[in-house]
């Protein structure tokens, strides 16, 4: 039987109420929580490798097709070991017809690559290398970390400097480019067929940058600039690797990790970490960190099975070799008895998603994350088959951070407060 602690007032913080969400699970006392209220009750933490059984694993296979960014860049530290990014996308007419440039002069093809993101430096040189692709890329297929289409021609490869202050690469392709361009397209599926696709990435000039492409901003294009024989100018404009769900193009990043750092991973007996002292968050299929409480649940279900939670935060503090440039967030799931993986609800349900938080505290050097609902749900039930937590944006972003584990000397850690 765990001891109880002082009782301790606490006051939640007030959150929007919009609408409500219906939950698939309604264990007794899991839509009880009132963000508003003041609660007097019993304070309690869960921690302790005895209580908390945590890991890192590896996320070798993560879906990157239908999203709206693309990663392209190389980077490693001593922990992770090295990650490469790559893009592969797809070009498309912006309108319903054909075109036919074959008896144009190209005077030149402009490609323009808004970012999101510049990793880890604001301000950098980067060798750009741009290919077309030798097959194409299927809309209706879905592509992963792993997956690869071979290369062809080289369409621009050279250096670009984006300062501070730019959030876009402009550049102009090759004389390749302008031949593969000068040709008749009698349809959209037709030029799609013919272009193939590109691939956008970085080569290793020694300057780590991982950059993030925005392929939703309008701004994200390929204009192709062209005269007649009477010196005629016009332009033509091409779209290129938009995921939304009535874009005519896509496209997807590959991920490829090197694990030849801090940490190690082979497929055959190595693909997890013991988390006692060090949990590693990674993207770009990197890592993810797994958290089980059964042995506690099954006991405080025991000793209180009516037990009302009122508040729970999960707390996550960063260890000391853990990178500047912290990630935005981190996300929890649960994992059902079936094995499969959903947000937890208080990330889920409109009501409380608000104080979900799972952003860094600065001045307190941990991640907050509002586990209320979920921890409900796992006392009522007397059973926790895993909480998984991934990093929010990990398509999006190289950033990377390293947990403190269960028995260092600041550990991750469960506050809560319930009543009986």
């Amino acid at each position: 039987m765990r001891l109880q602690k002082s009782l301790l007032p606490i006051c939640l913080l007030m959150l929007f109420c919009a609408t409500s969400c219906t939950e698939k699970e309604t264990d007794l006392g899991s839509e009880f929580q009132d963000p508003s209220s003041l609660y007097d009750g019993i304070s309690d933490t869960i921690s302790g490798s005895a209580e908390i059984v945590a890991w890192t694993t590896f996320n070798d296979s993560i879906k990157t097709s239908g999203y709206t960014t693309g990663m392209i860049g190389y980077y490693s530290d001593a922990v992770f070991g090295s990650v490469t990014a790559k893009t592969f996308t797809q070009l498309s007419l912006s309108g319903t017809g054909g075109v036919d440039l074959s008896a144009y002069t190209i005077d030149s093809i402009k490609l323009a690559l808004v970012l999101d993101e510049k990793y880890p430096n604001d301000s950098c040189t980067v060798n750009l290398k741009i290919s077309q692709l030798t097959e194409g890329i299927n809309k209706d297929s879905n592509y992963y970390a792993f997956s690869d289409i071979a290369t062809g021609s080289v369409l621009f490869n050279d250096l670009v400097t984006i300062p501070d202050t730019s959030k876009c690469i402009a550049v102009v392709l090759n004389s390749t480019a302008n031949d593969l361009f000068r040709n008749r397209f009698d349809s959209p599926s037709d030029f799609i067929e013919q272009i193939k696709g590109l691939c956008i990435e970085l080569v290793d000039n020694g300057t780590p940058a991982m950059l993030t492409i925005n392929f939703a901003a309008t701004a994200t294009k390929m204009k192709v600039l062209y005269h007649d024989n009477n010196n005629v100018h016009s332009s033509l404009d091409i779209l290129i690797g938009s995921s939304t769900s009535d874009s005519k193009t896509t496209h997807f990043s590959q991920f490829l990790h090197s694990y030849n750092g801090e940490i190690q991973h082979t497929f055959n007996n190595n693909d997890s970490i013991a988390g006692t002292e060090k949990l590693y968050l990674e993207p770009l299929g990197g890592t993810y960190v797994h958290l089980n409480i059964d042995s506690f649940v099954k006991q405080f279900h025991q000793a209180h099975p009516k037990a009302i939670i009122h508040y729970a935060e999960l707390l996550l503090p960063t260890h000391t070799a853990s990178d500047n440039l912290k990630p935005d967030r981190i996300v929890a799931n649960k994992v059902s008895s079936t094995g499969s993986i959903m947000p937890i609800p208080d990330y889920s349900s409109a009501y409380t998603a608000s104080g979900y938080d799972g952003k860094y505290q600065e001045s307190k050097g941990f991640y907050r994350i509002r586990v209320t609902q979920h921890l409900q749900y796992l006392v009522t039930a007397g059973k926790d088959y895993g909480t998984l937590l991934e990093l929010f944006g990990s398509r999006s972003s190289a950033r990377r951070t390293i947990i403190n584990g269960t028995d260092s000397s600041n550990p991750i850690k469960i506050h809560f407060i319930y009543s009986e």
